[in-house]
């Protein structure tokens, strides 16, 4: 044990003193340490199963490096020559190691190896690992720069997952898989180049990259997934003809997202003055939140409004649906902060869940006959809404549908016959009684109708 640590603190001091002196690092540098940095295997220590080198734990045989403590205050460590494996979570919650050496005996890192290594600035992985499990830097928030290896094929899980200070998101030159969240929270990244053999981007790839200006989508992507770009800074987005399938939110909250434009081949959807349209137009599946016209009619050609189609667009302020609407779709207007006004044709028979939540300037809602259902928290948080009037032809209104609207104080139902209320566990179902249909109802909390479902 004495030579051994003998020689880790060599070579430890080989690269202390040739960081201070060039900033860093260099490959020659490092492969002349790598001899001296080797731990040779040994069974001191009574049979135990791990040796421990200044600190730093290692399995008996030195092959995988178990555990380097979070609490170790030293900014540089050349990992020895005869580690071949990382092991899960090894380096994960140390706040003081600014670069690290891996060798090319490595083959494999572990998931969550340097989660949390807030003062890691770069990283480079040496084309001998041939795995390196999920969130292997997630949390890095000072890592500027990372190279992985050129032969690997997936950027895993939460690899780079709230890297904040990244520069540029990393691929390699054959990557074919990214991972969900892979990217998530990189405020730094500014473009993306979407290698070509990617066939899907998965949700949350690129959520909340918020200085994302551009992205580019290769012939070969054929998907995006749910939350893939949302709350990013793109300012357009073009469509390849091979991207048939965009989930929903996919392009939510980019707040400078003006433009969605379809290549013309494309067999899915198509675009409209900006908009995200499914192929024959039926179905309306994004208007941009950066979309600056205050005044929107639905075009008569448009029958479905799909999840989050408006979400978060804080210019409308007017907004007609016409006939042939029969839905509106859950969020579908949501944190649409300006708008002020809904005309509501009696073609919709269902507003869905959250449809206007958080429509905080939202004033006047005009809902006409052949409405059925109001769903839970439709109107949730509708601050100015000051009165409602209830067609005859619904039969029920969610829980909590108007919640939050502070100014509401009159809800008027055409017909107040029949209505009955689910009340919380515990109590008997009865009849409502015409008093008892009252704005407090809705809008108070412990109120009678706060978390209950009105029917008939």
């Amino acid at each position: 044990m004495a030579i051994a640590k003998a020689l880790a603190a060599a070579a430890l001091a080989a690269a202390l003193a040739a960081c201070a002196k060039g900033g860093g690092t260099t490959e020659a540098q490092a492969r002349q340490t790598e001899a001296s940095a080797a731990l040779p295997s040994t069974d001191a220590g009574g049979g135990a199963k791990n040796n421990t080198v200044d600190g730093v734990e290692f399995t008996r045989n030195g092959k995988t490096l178990s555990r380097y403590p979070a609490t170790k205050a030293d900014g540089h460590y050349l990992v020895p020559s005869t580690v071949e494996e990382i092991a899960d979570g090894a380096f994960a919650g140390n706040r003081k190691l600014k670069t690290i050496v891996l060798p090319y005996s490595v083959k494999k890192i572990g998931s969550a190896a340097f989660e949390g290594c807030t003062a890691l600035v770069s990283a480079e992985v040496p084309d001998t690992v041939e795995e390196i499990g999920d969130a292997l830097f997630a949390g890095c928030t000072s890592l500027r720069t990372c190279t992985l290896p050129e032969k690997l094929e997936e950027i895993p899980y939460g690899t780079f997952m709230g890297c904040a200070s990244l520069e540029k998101a990393v691929f390699t030159k054959v990557t074919r898989r990214i991972g969900q969240s892979a990217f998530e929270g990189c405020s730094s990244i500014k473009s993306v180049d979407i290698p070509g053999k990617v066939r899907e981007v998965p949700a949350k790839a690129f959520y909340r990259c918020a200085s994302l200006k551009s992205a580019r989508l290769h012939g070969g992507v054929e998907s995006v997934a749910p939350y893939a770009f949302a709350e990013t800074g793109l300012a357009t987005v073009d469509i390849p003809p091979s991207l048939t399938d965009i989930g929903e939110c996919a392009f939510n909250d980019c707040h400078s997202l003006r433009s969605i434009n379809v290549s013309q081949g494309n067999s899915a959807y198509r675009s409209d003055e900006g908009m995200l349209l499914s192929k024959n137009g039926s179905s309306l599946h994004a208007y941009p939140a950066g979309k600056e016209a205050e005044t929107f009619s639905i075009p008569i050609f448009i029958t479905r409004i799909e999840p989050s189609a408006f979400h978060g667009n804080r210019h409308l302020k007017r907004v007609g649906i016409p006939a042939g609407v029969r839905e509106i779709s859950y969020d579908a207007f949501a944190g649409c902060a300006s708008l002020a006004s809904v005309e509501i044709s009696g073609s919709v028979e269902r507003i869905k869940a959250g449809a206007f939540s958080g429509c905080a300037s939202l004033a006047s809602v005009s809902l006409s006959e052949g409405l059925e259902e109001i769903e839970a928290l439709a109107f949730e948080g509708c601050e100015r809404l000051r009165r409602i009037s209830i067609p005859s032809t619904v039969r029920s209104v969610g829980s909590s549908a108007f919640r939050g609207c502070a100014s509401l104080a009159t809800i008027s139902f055409a017909s107040k016959s029949g209505w009955t209320y689910a009340p919380p566990p515990g109590f008997e179902r009865k009849a409502v009684e015409p008093k008892d249909l009252a704005a407090g109802n809705f809008t108070a909390e412990g109120g009678k109708f706060y978390s209950a479902e009105l029917s008939k």
